[in-house]
């Protein structure tokens, strides 16, 4: 049924994926480019003491947020007459937390014995990451109003601020404190241009009463614990290859782990918009909750298995073209983190859908039997296999994830197995790979393009996309 703005659900989804595709492609393509002049500058050395500063303060700074945004778009983009007392006591919530985040940051850093230079990194990151907290809670209103314009202006600002005030720090040849000030400063932006842009049109409401705070601390308790064992999940085996190897080790692991996780830009753009409909969906239409289940899904395989097949095969040609012989070592863990990028799609969906679906303890409970076997692992491989151990952890994790939520949606009318479909996708990926490897001369631009073109064709020639998936695409497009 068409929306009141005479959009239907599938037009504003479209509408907020392609605002979100511009400041989350715009922003990563930034960060991308960001990243490796700071891999280039720093060496694997430096670039690893950053990324353990940014992952040991990981552990701590999503207390800060422990949920809150999520359960503030969950049930503000279901009734926006709520917003006003979201917006008062969950920015009091979000203030204390804050609070108690840099006493725990700076503590932990005194009790690990951190050099002085490293313990002001961390507590730097760690400040900025607490602004970028709060600044996220103000911007789960836009998302809730599904305001993505905005939203996509603000954060394109802040990616362009962090690469200007890092870029400043390379050009004096400042060293790592100076970068860590310049995450600082970017996100004191991103903050600035949140909360001017909230309340331009939210007024918080009256504070409420002691006793409101601890009911909404009970509510958004299942969405801080899953946030938690997500954090845990994908920093563990950073902070385990700062204590069990070297630096080295770190920065290259780190650079493999940044790109895998920059493949996931497509299920992010996707699950931004889309967390507010399935939220919608789940309280007034079971059979469209079901429909859009099953073609996110399906879109998710047919995006997400070429990069499981081509991430491995150009493996080195990527480290070498963007990162330059000092990071060859690198090729070899990100080849294994690439394969499972499919899984990173749809584990990513799974964790979203059963939050829309107020299944918010059972992904709990998965995120943490994943999080405990991610932990474990690392204990047993990194220490004998490095970041090869640290690789092998991840991918073994996020496939217990996979089969462990698909058993939990058996019990539920949205399971689908479609494993003919799998199939198919699966030949096609191998003639793309089979291509790939019988031109080893191409440079990666021209191998990419290759690899993309071999896959459409085989997707066109065999009438995989259904009239009903066309015409859907039709309608996000307006037609």
């Amino acid at each position: 049924m068409p929306a009141a703005t005479g959009l239907t659900t599938m037009q504003k989804l479209a509408r907020n994926t392609l605002w979100l595709l511009l400041h989350t492609a715009g922003g990563r393509l930034i960060s991308f480019a960001l990243n490796i002049l700071l891999a280039r500058y720093l060496g694997a050395a430096g670039y690893g003491e950053l990324a353990f500063a940014i992952a040991f303060v990981g552990f701590f700074t999503v207390l800060g947020d422990f949920g809150l945004s999520v359960h503030t778009i969950k049930e503000v983009s279901a009734n926006r007459d709520l917003a006003p007392e979201y917006l008062s006591g969950g920015l009091i919530l979000s203030l204390s937390l804050s609070v108690l985040v840099a006493v725990l940051i700076a503590a932990a850093g005194f009790l690990l014995k951190l050099d002085p230079r490293m313990l002001l990194v961390v507590c730097l990151i760690g400040l900025s990451y607490i602004f970028r907290n709060i600044g996220g809670f103000f911007g789960s209103f836009l998302r809730a109003y599904e305001k993505m314009g905005r939203l996509a202006f603000i954060e394109l600002a802040y990616k362009l601020a962090l690469f200007v005030f890092c870029a400043a720090c390379l050009l004096f040849k400042a060293g790592l404190v100076a970068i860590a000030a310049g995450y600082l400063a970017a996100e004191a932006v991103y903050l600035g241009l949140m909360v001017s842009a909230v309340l331009g049109f939210l007024r918080p409401g009256p504070p409420a009463a002691p006793p409101a705070y601890g009911d909404l601390l009970r509510r958004i308790l299942p969405y801080g614990l899953s946030a938690l064992s997500v954090t845990v999940y994908f920093n563990a085996d950073i902070v385990m290859l700062a204590f069990f190897r070297d630096k080295q080790a770190v920065g290259h692991y780190s650079v493999a782990y940044t790109l895998f996780m920059a493949a996931g830009v497509f299920s992010s753009v996707y699950f931004g918009a889309v967390f507010p409909v399935l939220s919608r969906l789940f309280k007034s239409s079971e059979e469209g909750l079901r429909k859009a289940h099953e073609k996110t899904f399906k879109f998710l395989l047919l995006a997400g298995l070429p990069v499981s097949f081509g991430g491995p095969v150009l493996a080195a040609k990527i480290m070498r073209t963007f990162y330059g012989p000092g990071f060859s070592a690198s090729a070899a863990p990100y080849a294994v983190l690439a394969s499972t990028t499919v899984l990173l799609y749809l584990n990513a969906f799974m964790g979203h859908f059963f939050n829309a679906t107020d299944r918010v303890r059972d992904s709990f409970r998965l995120f943490g039997i994943s999080c405990l076997l991610n932990i474990l692992l690392n204990f047993l491989l990194i220490p004998r296999f490095g970041y090869m151990g640290a690789a092998v952890s991840t991918v073994l994790s996020e496939l217990v994830f996979f089969l462990l939520s698909m058993r939990e949606l058996r019990r539920t009318v949205y399971y689908q197995a479609p494993w003919k479909l799998t199939g198919k996708l699966l030949a096609f990926c191998a003639v793309m790979a089979a291509a790939l490897l019988a031109l080893p001369g191409l440079n990666l631009f021209l191998s990419a393009l290759l690899g993309l073109t071999v896959y459409l064709f085989c997707l066109a020639a065999s009438g995989t996309l259904t009239a009903e998936d066309t015409a859907l695409l039709k309608e996000a497009a307006g037609r």
